[in-house]
Formats: C-alpha cells, structure tokens, sequence
C-alpha cells in the first residue's frame, strides 16, 4: 500500500482514492448534502478536499504545521468553515472563498479549538487557552482556582 491520505465512500462500488502522498489527517466531516469534507496537514500547509465522487484537495494555508490543532465543520451549500492554530494563534477561513475569508482571531496560547456551524452558515468557535508558565502535567489545563 502507498502512504497518504486516502478516500473511499463506503457503498456498493467505492474505490479508494490518493487524496495525497504524505499528511496527517486533521478532521472530516458530512455536510447536509452528504459530500464529505476532509482537512489535513502536509509539508506545504492546510489542505481542504470535499466531494462525493472525487474531492479534489485545495491549499488552504500555507506554512500550517503539521501538529497545528485543526477543526472542521460545515454549513448550508456544503461550505466548509476550518478553524486552526498557528503560532499559537486562532485562525479561520472557509470554503466560499479561503483567501478572503482568511482571518486571526482574538487569541493567543491556544492549545486546541473545536467548531459548529449553525443552518444561516455562521460558525461558532470554541477553544482552549493556556499561558505556557500555567501548563500543567500530561497535557491537561489547569483551571484558576476561585
């Protein structure tokens, strides 16, 4: 078998398809059309693919490490919203149009960040912040003490 990410519906004939050669799978997810939405990160970046035949993958951002926290969901007309971390900032974008959705959000020391997408296609973030003098072991937050 080759390395990569791989894509296969399963139903009666799915075939596997090569997505990429090298990559860590970040998310996926069905939209309510039932076209499945992946991102990942490779050596180049953030990469998006979504599609029912053949999703065909689109770079997103490029630099993205490949340990970046990254999270998907999906809205109406099978718009993609990607929130990730980068330089322990929040970033997020979506698929209507990457470049001009691309925006920072508020935030810093971000450890990790989770999305949802509501029926108007307006995403709600939410996501962990830890200054790295409050880490705690095993990787767990510690919460401040009231």
């Amino acid at each position: 078998a080759e390395a990569g990410i791989w894509y296969t519906p399963l139903s009666a004939d799915g075939s596997p398809t090569q997505l990429a050669t090298a990559g860590l799978l970040k998310a996926t997810a069905v939209d309510r059309d039932g076209v499945l939405q992946l991102a990942w990160v490779a050596a180049e970046g953030l990469w998006h693919a979504s599609g029912s035949e053949a999703p065909v993958p689109q770079l997103v951002r490029a630099g993205v490490a490949t340990e970046a926290p990254v999270a998907l969901g999906t809205g109406p007309g099978g718009i993609a919203h990607l929130v990730w971390v980068e330089n322990g900032a929040l970033w997020n974008a979506r698929s209507s149009d990457w470049s001009l959705s691309l925006a920072q959000l508020p935030s810093a020391d971000v450890l990790s960040a989770a999305i949802a997408v509501d029926s108007r296609n307006h995403a709600h973030i939410a996501w962990i912040e830890q200054p790295a003098a409050q880490e705690a072991p095993n990787g767990m937050v510690s919460l401040p003490k009231k």
